[in-house]
């Protein structure tokens, strides 16, 4: 016979023992003068500043020892959290999960274990409809954990259930933590080596990778297997450099979420990663018409949700959506309109500056310094070039080497003679050092030193040979990426034919 909501109440209030009865009371009284508490003062003081001082603070506070007033910090951090919680529990399903699987905890405490179960049963069902493959497992244990202890006169059919439903789960959750330990690991070979340099090196990882996609029957893999799945998949191509697989599967990564749109709602950053990477590939490729629409989905999707995501999704919708502008604009040849976007991505950037990752700061502000060197403004080139010279680290060595030998080209342009010296030496030791050092930044090098010691008649002659060895370079699979960053052809173009990158692009994509 099936608990009634009040008898559950009920036998909840006379499981309590009269100290936590007393506690509960005590807790009503402070919630309903919470604002004479002392870290709300704390709190009134804190959001009115903008940078931290403790020794005004305990002035402020009347506070005497440090002790104290690490206490009142300590507890005015958890009711925030509990605050957080509270607004988000609404959207979040997994905290709602969670919340019912405490709340089964507190019950099962007390020896109220039918109505543990009862729970249990709720919570199990949000997380089977809604693909929350590891809380389902988690809960499935904790109901096999009381029916083992207990006599809770459940049927040979629902033991043998639990028993095949665990089972299940144990295998889905299983492919899940291999998919995506594999990327982690893919992503981790990228940042430490980056992308395979020749044909050997690329057959062997590939061979090396094999197994792990072998007798996969995707079909038969629930909706978060196959977004893993398809992840790992994608970082590998990646890192092999093969963009026309990393396109196919980046597509069948957004399309899963398409065909399934309220999935999209248990994960959003995973589908805002799937359309970036779907970008990515189009990028690489010069495919503009799947780069545009995706840049549409992209776009009207945080058009219609922007209001709803939290904090770490609107990071990521920035990110996303202001490199998709800026990499519309290379892609298309049109990069005198990029300029029209600098302002706002600017205001971005310094907005969440303290919540970016540094690396995507230093892309962005590599692409800003590419489009004004683009646009013959060399001199806000070596602006935005400053954060990322400075910077004490890198995520990889390849966007600092780029931008020092972008910087040599804007002071190039500058007539900065004085400085290119210095310049090409910092550059050299850089290439030297790195693992990802490639024939393109040698050519560089090796030519920019001659273009830095040639007189005002030699450098047409010298441009002339460097756009020579330019060319077969351009089309080796290998060095795509390399010409991604760094234009060079088109810079020799521009100084040969007198004209800005922006004008010479635009004309070509006309043509």
């Amino acid at each position: 016979m099936p608990i009634s909501q009040g008898d559950m109440l009920f036998g909840l209030i006379q499981s309590l023992t009269k100290a936590e009865k007393r506690n509960f009371k005590l807790y009503i009284r402070r919630l309903q003068k919470e604002g004479e508490v002392k870290f709300f003062q704390l709190f009134a003081i804190l959001e009115k500043w903008d940078t931290y001082d403790e020794a005004q603070l305990r002035k402020q506070l009347k506070i005497k020892t440090p002790h104290q007033l690490s206490n009142l910090k300590r507890n005015l951090y958890q009711h925030i959290l509990t605050s957080l919680r509270l607004i988000r529990i609404k959207q979040d399903l997994d905290i709602q999960i969670r919340e019912l699987i405490n709340y089964a905890q507190i019950l099962y405490g007390r020896g109220l274990y039918l109505q543990a179960l009862r729970i249990l049963d709720k919570a199990k069902t949000k997380a089977r409809d809604h693909h929350q493959d590891l809380l389902h497992l988690e809960i499935v244990e904790f109901e096999k954990r009381i029916e083992s202890r207990h006599i809770t006169r459940s049927t040979t059919k629902r033991m043998s259930g639990l028993i095949e439903e665990a089972s299940k789960r144990a295998k889905v959750n299983s492919n899940i933590v291999e998919w995506s330990n594999l990327k982690l690991e893919l992503q981790r070979s990228f940042i430490n080596n980056g992308h395979v340099r020749n044909r050997k090196a690329q057959e062997e990882i590939a061979i090396d990778y094999a197994y792990c996609f072998s007798s996969v029957e995707v079909s038969d893999l629930t909706f978060f297997e196959k977004v893993h799945y398809h992840q790992s998949q994608y970082w590998l191509h990646y890192l092999l450099l093969d963009m026309e697989k990393c396109r196919e599967v980046a597509n069948e990564w957004v399309v899963l979420y398409r065909k399934a749109p309220k999935e999209i709602d248990e994960d959003v950053d995973s589908y805002l990663h799937a359309l970036h990477s779907l970008m990515i590939a189009a990028y690489y490729l010069s495919d503009l018409p799947t780069f545009s629409a995706t840049r549409d989905q992209l776009e009207t999707f945080v058009r219609q949700r922007g209001k709803s995501l939290n904090e770490n999704s609107r990071i990521l919708a920035f990110l996303y959506t202001q490199l998709a502008k800026i990499n519309h604009c290379f892609i298309s040849g049109d990069l005198k309109k990029s300029l029209l976007l600098l302002p706002k991505i600017d205001a971005g950037i310094k907005k969440f500056q303290s919540l970016l990752d540094p690396h995507k700061v230093h892309l962005l502000y590599y692409k800003i310094a590419a489009i004004h060197l683009a646009n013959g403004q060399p001199d806000l080139c070596v602006h935005y070039l400053q954060p990322i010279i400075n910077a004490g680290s890198h995520l990889r060595d390849d966007i600092i080497i780029y931008a020092r030998l972008l910087l040599f080209m804007a002071h190039y342009e500058m007539n900065n003679l004085e400085v290119l010296e210095y310049l090409l030496a910092s550059a050299g030791r850089l290439i030297q050092k790195s693992k990802e050092r490639n024939r393109l930044q040698k050519l560089c090098l090796r030519h920019f030193k001659k273009l830095s010691t040639a007189g005002t008649y030699d450098r047409e002659k010298r441009l002339r040979e460097f756009r020579a060895e330019l060319l077969p370079l351009e089309s080796a699979p290998f060095l795509r990426r390399a010409f991604l960053y760094l234009n060079v052809p088109l810079w020799v173009e521009s100084l040969l034919a007198k004209k800005t990158m922006a004008e010479l692009s635009l004309k070509k994509q006309s043509v």
